[in-house]
């Protein structure tokens, strides 16, 4: 009986804390919060981002109109509750829709009452833009003929393979024909301004006379042009190129500025190349013989230690090149070297020192300015009328140091001459002493003869004689 009591005890006490237990566990669950509904993938409501709070120890069941989507993820923890949020993975329809959420007891699985529904909208997804239609690809205009621009009628040319340079558009090549045959191309040229500069040199020499050119530009597609404007030219003779022939330092230049002389035909403009580098023009003076001569000063001080190549060009009224003369080169002169000084002569009791005769007359002289002067860059270009007398003036400062080693000179000639009339006095006494020698010999030669034949023919006449006698006669 006793047992039988105790365990009535025992199933009411249970039932009474089971009771007390289950309805405590249900008061503990509350419902969650929905915070927000925002954009979430995409950009966009159709895959919303909820957000919202939860109690401790609880989950967050989200519910999309009606259905279960999914648990939100408990990240941050605020006081007695969780933040939690919930990603939607599927794209909803647009239009009104609706979310709560619901908790859930992590231990005993209880659930809440749902909470507060959310309403959003999905707006309706605008058409796509249809993409442009592609433009079709403009019809090429016909290309722009090339334009020549040299030669023109007015060049007279001697190169009989002038060089035809003008203007094409760019990106294409040009066609060149020359008194209507095709001649070749160039290559294709581009530029950024639209417009490209072609050359072009034939490939044989022309004939002298009249020529006739003209060209057709042909871009990378194919595309050719009308011919361009014709144009004549001429090709002469060549013009004669100048002939360099010193260059001079005197009293009217310096060592670094020496006269550059030559000689050109008239009526030609000279332009002067120092190291392959132009240094100046200018007008030849006419002459009567057709020729002038002429004397050139370098526009500046030329280097040191460097030995300088100079040439010349000379281009007539027409514009007609030659080709460059020939080169003369100039080295600064290192100065000269001073003679010893040799002590004066005393002459009763006094000493004079008089100057070499040179020198007096170099002191004499005056050097004259003359020639014309043509500068374009200098004042100091000079030519010369090509008589000879005014060049030799211009030059003149040159004939003082010239007659000054001429005692020497002469001195040194005759010495050399002298020596070399002795040597050649010397061997023609040996070649007459030689053959007075030989002319010796022979006679005595021929008398030895003359005498053993003699004695031959005796001993030949008288055979009583014995060979003593014969000996002696």
């Amino acid at each position: 009986m006793t047992y039988f009591k105790r365990l009535l005890a025992v199933l009411a006490i249970s039932v009474i804390g089971f009771t007390f237990f289950s309805g405590a566990a249900k008061a503990a669950v509350n419902s969650p919060v929905i915070e927000e509904v925002k954009k979430g993938a995409e950009n966009t409501l159709s895959m919303p981002m909820i957000t919202g709070t939860t109690d401790l120890g609880t989950d967050a069941l989200i519910y999309i109109d009606g259905t279960y989507r999914g648990t939100g993820v408990a990240n941050i923890l605020l006081g007695q509750k969780y933040r939690f949020f919930f990603q939607e993975k599927v794209n909803l329809s647009e239009g009104a829709h609706s979310v709560m959420a619901v908790a859930r007891n992590k231990t005993t699985l209880e659930l809440s009452s749902p909470s507060a529904s959310v309403q959003f909208i999905v707006p309706a997804v605008p058409a796509p833009i249809p993409a442009p239609a592609p433009t079709p690809a403009p019809i090429p205009a016909s290309l722009p003929a090339p334009t020549i621009l040299s030669p023109n009628p007015s060049t007279r040319t001697g190169d009989p393979r002038e060089t035809i340079k003008g203007l094409t558009k760019s990106g294409t090549l040009v066609h060149i024909y020359i008194d209507g045959v095709y001649n070749g191309k160039t290559k294709v040229v581009y530029h950024s301004s639209g417009t490209g500069a072609f050359y072009y040199k034939p490939f044989l020499d022309l004939k002298r006379g009249e020529h006739q050119v003209w060209a057709v530009a042909e871009d990378i597609y194919g595309n050719k042009s009308k011919a361009s404007v014709f144009m004549n030219f001429r090709i002469e003779y060549p013009m004669p190129a100048p002939t360099m022939i010193r260059a001079v330092v005197n009293n009217n230049t310096t060592a670094v500025r020496p006269f550059i002389t030559g000689v050109a035909k008239n009526n030609s403009e000279v332009l002067v190349f120092i190291d392959k580098k132009a240094d100046g023009a200018f007008l030849v003076k006419n002459h009567p013989s057709g020729t002038a001569n002429f004397a050139y000063k370098p526009s500046y001080d030329l280097s040191k230690d460097i030995t300088h190549k100079i040439q010349a060009q000379a281009i007539d009224i027409h514009g007609k090149e030659s080709i460059l003369s020939n080169s003369v080169y100039y080295l600064f002169p290192k100065p000269a070297v001073k003679a010893a000084q040799v002590a004066p002569k005393k002459i009763s009791g006094t000493s004079k020192i008089t100057a070499p005769k040179s020198v007096q007359q170099e002191e004499k002289k005056t050097a004259p300015e003359t020639g014309t002067k043509k500068t374009p860059g200098t004042e100091d270009n000079k030519t010369d009328d090509g008589a000879g007398g005014s060049l030799d003036n211009l030059l003149n400062g040159n004939e003082v140091s010239e007659k000054a080693g001429t005692s020497s000179i002469l001195s040194s000639i005759t010495s050399k001459l002298s020596l070399n009339l002795i040597i050649f006095l010397i061997f023609l006494v040996g070649v007459i002493g030689w053959i007075f020698w030989v002319n010796r010999e022979l006679a005595r030669e021929r008398k030895e003869r003359e005498i053993s034949i003699s004695e031959e023919t005796k001993k030949e006449g008288n055979p009583y004689l014995n060979q003593d006698q014969n000996k002696n006669i």
